[in-house]
């Protein structure tokens, strides 16, 4: 009996090692399919499987610019090449847009980064724009803010400002561990001419975010708008929010509406900008929100009703 496990204990290993092995090379044929055929891969469209091309499939979108604000910092890195670029190189075809990369101005490793991965971009099949953001007026209130640590909150205020940066129609806004699940395709993005947009409702865990969108644009959260990534946004759309929120908040500077945030709490901008799209630029996008276990009357009453007496 002890000879008979220990054969099966042999063959268990050798199956669990095939098994891992199979899986690896499965990945790695995986990979270079959609690296390889990037740019030509079909799409399946109508019953009777007609096929067109990628090439020109994403020809009537508007400009678009996959947006991300990092920088070197050591804890970031991992997430910027392990999850986003990783995935991103499968799934954001260059023909829907290039990278924007926002780095931190006067970080002698930020342009080490950046020109590494301008010298990768042909390989990796994408194209970087590479954009470099100063330090406010003020810098210190990063540590005055008394939320997190200072590189966080600085990526959170520069979030408020990323149509200085992008220069085309949208940003297709993601984080720095954004992981791509599947290929991005124009319904993904676009429905007669808006954008797509999706929250779900998770204000069970996001009140603190909700009362602080609120003090910035004076309505609460409609959505959580965190769920769902790329968020794509109309890069007017962040202007437009930034002006609102100076004139609500009464002051002159982000800096200062910034620090009226504070201290401490949860700042999502995202969820600021997309709730501030929701009131004031609410025809611009195709909304999609999963209430889940609430009302549709409910939900509508409380803020619906305001987009139609507006």
């Amino acid at each position: 009996m002890k000879g008979i496990r220990c054969v099966s204990r042999r063959k268990s290993k050798s199956c669990f090692g095939v098994l891992v092995i199979s899986l690896l090379l499965l990945s790695a044929f995986h990979f270079r399919i959609f690296r390889s055929y990037q740019g030509y891969y079909e799409f399946k469209l109508e019953k009777d499987s007609n096929y067109i091309s990628k090439k020109g499939y994403f020809d009537g979108l508007p400009s678009i610019t996959l947006t991300i604000r990092t920088s070197s910092q050591p804890r970031l890195l991992p997430f910027l090449y392990c999850t986003a670029l990783r995935t991103a190189v499968l799934y954001w075809s260059q023909d829907i847009g290039s990278i924007g990369i926002i780095l931190d101005k006067e970080s002698n490793e930020d342009v080490k980064m950046a020109k590494s991965l301008k010298s990768h971009q042909e390989t990796m099949g994408i194209n970087f724009e590479i954009y470099y953001e100063a330090l406010p007026h003020d810098p210190t209130i990063f540590t005055r803010i008394g939320r997190r640590f200072p590189g966080y909150n600085r990526q959170i205020f520069s979030s408020f400002l990323l149509d200085l940066f992008i220069e085309t129609d949208v940003i297709a806004w993601t984080d720095t561990d954004g992981k791509f699940t599947s290929p991005v395709t124009k319904d993904n993005i676009v429905n007669n001419g808006k954008l797509r947009a999706k929250g779900m409702d998770t204000f069970k865990y996001t009140i603190g975010w909700s009362q602080l969108t609120e003090r910035m644009i004076g309505h609460p959260m409609i959505s959580d708008f965190m769920t769902y990534f790329p968020v794509y946004i109309w890069t007017d759309t962040v202007k437009n929010c930034r002006k609102h929120i100076l004139k609500h908040m009464n002051v002159t500077s982000l800096e200062t509406a910034f620090m009226k945030t504070g201290p401490g709490g949860d700042l999502s901008p995202v969820n600021v900008i997309m709730t501030y799209a929701y009131y004031f630029e609410h025809d611009k996008y195709d909304w999609h929100l999963d209430l889940r276990r609430k009302s549709l009357d409910v939900y509508n009453k409380k803020h619906y009703i305001y987009i139609i007496m507006r």
